[in-house]
């Protein structure tokens, strides 16, 4: 078994925007950010 170092660990994350119209901007979304790794979140 490895050790992890997570500083981040996000679990079937989902956001829907809108009421009669749904958009799901993300979907069960599973991510691990682990010490010394480098992330960029871009988009409208």
């Amino acid at each position: 078994m490895t050790e992890q170092n997570n500083i981040i660990e996000i679990r079937n994350l989902t956001k829907v925007y809108g009421d009669s119209v749904e958009v799901r901007a993300l979907d069960d979304l599973s991510l691990n950010i682990e010490s010394g790794e480098f992330l960029a979140i871009i988009g409208p």
